[in-house]
């Protein structure tokens, strides 16, 4: 014979999928496991646990319903806000990445010209985990974010970022001080990929989330645009206004009051970084060079004449 307590947990499973159907019963086991178990003790299990009790609830922190993914390619200054969203403890997917499709051509130019190919092929399938949460079907909308940076300053960080990853004397020569910035500059202009940015929201935000950011204008003073179809809100912001137009723009976008910001992540204190800041600070590029950059899509559409201008003026030293 069945105790009172089992015969009450049956009727109470057999309520839940009447009700709510087997996501009920299985948001209801969640949470009867994660208290009476002890899973709340910090488990993996548990964390699991709690992550789908979270993901099951009806009413849901600030009301945000959809999963939120801060995509965008690297070396935007996402990690900053990636942090600062992390801490809200949403009760939906939170993730970042720079990759969401090609996931098979990425691998092999990894494998092909990564010195060391293990860690971005980690990260490339980190990427494909994240791609196969999101579109599982349990969600129909979503919530994106990408940010964008001034292009010169983006492909240098970038630069730096893979050339100390995939030079392995790069950090014995760096802490010796071998590496000049003129020999650098002449790395950075004759041996590194420069289109990334110009090529990024046509190769990855497009394809994935059917939003061709370059049909609308984009407001330079505002700081942030927001674009929207059917299944997806994106909301893009440039770095070099996200301290200024963040709070307003998080609470348009997920109404979210009094957004704030954690650091993480900043280049100068890498093991690159006395290196970086060095080059910041006084490679001269070439005049050619910037107005290539200068003359992009993306640069043309997330920038003013002006901050160009200013921009150039600040690498060709004048």
């Amino acid at each position: 014979m069945m105790s009172t307590s089992t015969t009450s947990r049956l009727a109470r499973v057999k309520q839940e999928f009447q009700q709510r159907g087997f996501g009920g019963v299985t948001s209801w086991g969640a949470r009867w496991l994660y208290w009476n178990v002890g899973l709340y003790r910090g488990t993996e299990l548990a964390t699991n646990l709690r992550r789908e009790y979270k993901y099951n609830k009806r009413v849901k922190r600030y009301g945000i319903q959809d999963p939120i993914a801060l995509f965008q390619m690297g070396k935007v200054g996402s990690s900053t806000l990636s942090a600062s969203l992390a801490q809200l403890d949403f009760d939906v997917p939170v993730v970042t990445c720079h990759t969401l499709t090609d996931f098979d051509a990425q691998a092999e130019f990894i494998k092909t010209h990564s010195a060391d190919p293990n860690w971005p092929l980690q990260v490339l399938d980190r990427n494909r985990q994240i791609h196969n949460l999101l579109f599982s079907g349990r969600w129909k909308k979503f919530n994106v974010i990408s940010m964008v940076r001034l292009p010169i300053r983006r492909t240098v960080s970038a630069f730096f970022e893979h050339w100390s990853t995939t030079n392995p004397e790069f950090q014995t020569r760096n802490a010796a001080g071998a590496e000049s910035v003129e020999f650098l500059v002449d790395e950075f202009l004759n041996h590194y990929f420069h289109n990334t940015a110009d090529a990024w929201f046509d190769a990855q935000m497009r394809p994935v989330f059917d939003i061709d950011v370059f049909q609308e204008p984009f407001d330079h003073a505002r700081g942030y645009q927001i674009y929207q179809n059917n299944t997806v809100r994106l909301l893009v912001l440039r770095l070099e206004d996200l301290r200024r137009v963040v709070t307003p723009a998080m609470q348009e976008f997920l109404a979210i009051p009094d957004f704030t910001l954690t650091a993480a992540n900043i280049s100068e204190t890498k093991g690159y970084g006395e290196i970086y800041k060095q080059f910041v600070e006084r490679a001269r590029l070439p005049r050619a060079y910037i107005e290539q950059m200068r003359n992009t899509r993306y640069a043309r559409y997330f920038y003013s004449e002006q901050e160009l201008d200013a921009d150039a003026r600040f690498w060709l030293r004048e």
